[in-house]
């Protein structure tokens, strides 16, 4: 008859640290992450390039648009938290454009310190204190006259899929400089430093 609630008092025990190192494990699973720098971020195009700074503190390089030309996005990432992460994906480049008739600047390579992501057939480890040069290359797309004339379009954050100790997870990883384009770069950034990244409310957006 006592067997029974000492075994019961043993499993109690075991119970509590066995709980607290799995909770401990998920909590760091659930903040590791993938993080950009400001340090090195920069867009690369041809054409004409003007910089916008605007109220949400990042800068905004406005790029002319023309269907065909290339364009690169230059981040520098490091991991968040002490858990091992490992980049293996970036979606966006692996689906392509949600459709056919998209207009506007969509990356299509992604390398990751010179190495090309789509030649790995396992995924890249991220260093553990230093960091990591992504380049997201791409090209703009769409037919003539796709971008409205005074219309911009720009592209904020990267979703990345990580490995975190075999486990996957999808990020969204913030653009140290936002990557945009238009028509007439010149005057898109005056028009897009007098409106709010975040519009106020009672005004249109």
């Amino acid at each position: 008859m006592t067997e029974e609630p000492e075994e019961r008092s043993t499993l109690r025990r075991w119970a509590f640290p066995v709980f607290g190192v799995l909770g401990a494990m998920l909590c760091l699973w659930v903040w590791a992450s993938v993080v950009a720098v400001q340090e090195g971020a920069d867009v690369r195009a041809a054409g004409q390039q003007y910089t916008a700074m605007r109220d949400d503190g990042a800068p905004w390089r406005v790029t002319s648009f023309q269907p065909g030309r290339n364009a690169e996005v230059h981040i520098e990432v490091r991991r968040r938290g002490p858990i091992p992460v490992s980049i293996t994906d970036v979606p966006d480049v692996t689906a392509g454009p949600p459709r056919e008739s998209y207009c506007g600047w969509w990356p299509e390579q992604v390398l990751v310190d010179g190495v090309d992501l789509a030649d790995h057939d396992t995924p890249i480890p991220l260093a553990r204190t230093d960091t990591t040069e992504l380049v997201l290359s791409g090209r703009y797309l769409g037919g003539p006259g796709c971008l409205d004339e005074g219309r911009v379009g720009g592209r904020r954050a990267v979703f990345i899929d990580i490995s975190i100790l075999g486990a996957p997870k999808r990020v969204r990883v913030e653009l140290p400089v936002r990557m945009t384009w238009s028509n007439d770069p010149a005057a898109s950034v005056q028009r897009l430093e007098e409106r709010p990244v975040a519009p106020r409310v009672g005004t249109s957006p």
